[in-house]
């Protein structure tokens, strides 16, 4: 007969009294297993997301007990969030598949999930990673604190929240959709190099919007509109009023939207990409991208107007007034004799008056940017919406909790459902003042630490900070009047990589000084 060696510091097998703990602990499992199976049949499908918190929670603290092996996988972080790049704005989001109780299945949300897995394992087996984001973040001066205290409201408004489950949903959501994008900005564009790259990646995808965009307002339908697979179809009902036309009731005009569900978004992400391409017409590059670009602009922005979208023509003018007001005021700093940076800088004021004696002496162009008829119906529900703002802000302005603007709003729309028009009004319904400041400190705060490095600085990078302030710039003017967030991700992603490439607060004792002066290819 073999007997078993026991080590030293080991016992041998627990005494028979010790059986009845294990069959406690057994049947305190099964319990517990019970009470977790019965909670998923009979509660309703907003609180499933409860029930993975405990598995979210043991999973978090598996990764932060693995061992710091120093290496992570950079190259599988790499493709993924590239692929997600274009995922993101090619991939029609309501072609999903469907299930009970879960968000809808795309392509775009699984590469976003697998990438964030892949992060957060990097995080936890890498402390040269750990370290490599927390100096970046705490270089990032009042960016990242403004970031921080706008989680911190919308943590500290949960509880008050009239509906728990669907604000913590919410604050997941943003945990998901922006702050892993901008964590993985930062991660992966460590240099100039890869930043380009992600920046041609979306502008090849914005052509290729651009052409689905034309192809779809000559067939009056999104192209894949009839040949959705079966499987891939979420509420008859509602994938009937996203494919329909959504024109304005006072022209009845085809309003494009490409991949986009609603065309105002389709245009808010035409506009803010217009500054790229302006970088590559006037900056040197090779000529076929040149070429490329200058065909590519006027595509733009005929696309922008087939959206019937003011904010698409409003935010595409912003966008490209800041870039080349940015541009013409370097060159003028170091070429003072520069009529051409002289002309741009100074006749701007003459050319926005004269912009605006056009607008106004011209019917056509009157209606497409400061509204008509056909657009009164959405000036007076802004107004409407503005009123009931107000009166919700004064009486609780802390706000209600992530999610909640529309209910505690309370304006219904024509569609008989619960509108919210403007971001503004959504952040100070959700988060209240506090919230509307913090996240408006995000942008404005990347947007002038661009502006500045690029003025100021002659470094590698600067060719991307100008095109990635004008566009933060565009996309808040667009805020005051469109309340989606489907392109936030986006625009995270540009704040990551614009404190990717700002080293802010290294260069800004730099700045002080006068000393910093790199030419770095």
């Amino acid at each position: 007969m073999q007997h078993r060696v026991v080590l030293p510091g080991y016992s041998k097998d627990p005494p028979h009294s010790r059986r009845s703990v294990r069959a406690l602990r057994l049947l305190g499992q099964m319990g517990i297993a019970a009470i977790c199976g019965a909670a998923a049949v009979l509660l309703p499908q907003q609180y499933y997301l409860t029930l993975v918190i405990p598995i979210i929670v043991l999973a978090l603290l598996s990764l932060w007990m693995l061992p710091d092996i120093g290496r992570y996988p950079a190259a599988m972080l790499r493709t993924l969030f590239k692929t997600h790049l274009y995922s993101f704005l090619l991939w029609p989001s309501y072609v999903a598949l469907s299930l009970p109780g879960l968000p809808w299945i795309t392509p775009t949300r699984l590469i976003l999930y697998t990438f964030s897995a892949v992060l957060v394992f990097s995080l936890s087996v890498s402390g040269d990673l750990r370290q490599y984001l927390q100096h970046r973040l705490r270089s990032s001066g009042w960016i990242w604190i403004s970031f921080l205290t706008w989680e911190a409201i919308q943590v500290v408004t949960i509880p008050i929240s009239d509906d728990k489950s669907s604000s913590l949903t919410a604050f997941i959501n943003t945990q998901v959709y922006l702050l892993f994008p901008l964590i993985g900005a930062l991660t992966v564009f460590r240099d100039k190099v890869e930043a380009a790259r992600a920046i041609n990646i979306l502008m090849v995808s914005v052509v290729i919007l651009c052409f689905i965009g034309l192809l779809e307002y000559k067939m009056q339908m999104p192209p894949w509109a009839e040949h959705i697979p079966h499987f891939l179809r979420i509420d008859p009902v509602l994938l009937s009023t996203i494919l329909s036309s959504q024109a304005r009731s006072g022209n009845g005009l085809y309003r494009v939207r490409a991949t986009y569900a609603v065309s105002l978004l389709f245009a808010e992400v035409l506009a803010v990409m217009i500054p790229f391409f302006l970088m590559k017409i006037i900056f040197p590059s090779r000529p076929f991208v040149r070429t490329l670009s200058l065909i590519s602009l006027p595509l733009i922005m005929f696309t922008i107007v087939r959206t019937q979208s003011r904010l698409g023509i409003v935010g595409g003018l912003v966008s490209t007034a800041v870039y080349l007001m940015f541009v013409a005021f370097k060159r003028l700093k170091s070429h003072p004799t520069s009529l051409v940076a002289a002309s741009v800088f100074y006749a701007a004021p003459i050319g926005l008056v004269l912009f605006l004696g056009v607008i106004a002496s011209s019917h056509t162009l009157s209606q497409s940017v400061l509204g008509g008829g056909s657009q009164a119906a959405s000036d007076a529900s802004r107004k409407e919406q503005r009123d009931l703002a107000l009166t919700r802000v004064l009486h609780n302005p802390i706000g209600y909790g992530p999610g909640r603007s529309g209910e505690v709003l309370g304006y219904v729309g024509v569609n008989g459902l619960n509108t919210v028009d403007s971001y503004v009004i959504t952040l100070l319904m959700d988060t209240g003042v506090i919230g509307l400041l913090s996240f408006g400190a995000i942008f404005v705060l990347t947007a002038f630490s661009c502006a500045r490095a690029y003025i100021q600085l002659e470094v590698a990078e600067n060719d991307l900070r100008a095109p990635i302030a004008a566009m933060l710039s565009s996309f808040l003017v667009i805020k005051l009047v469109l309340s989606e967030t489907n392109n936030h991700t986006l625009m995270f992603i540009m704040v990551g990589l614009a404190l990717s490439l700002n080293k802010y607060g290294e260069l800004q004792s730099s700045l002080q000084h006068g000393k910093y002066i790199a030419k770095t290819t």
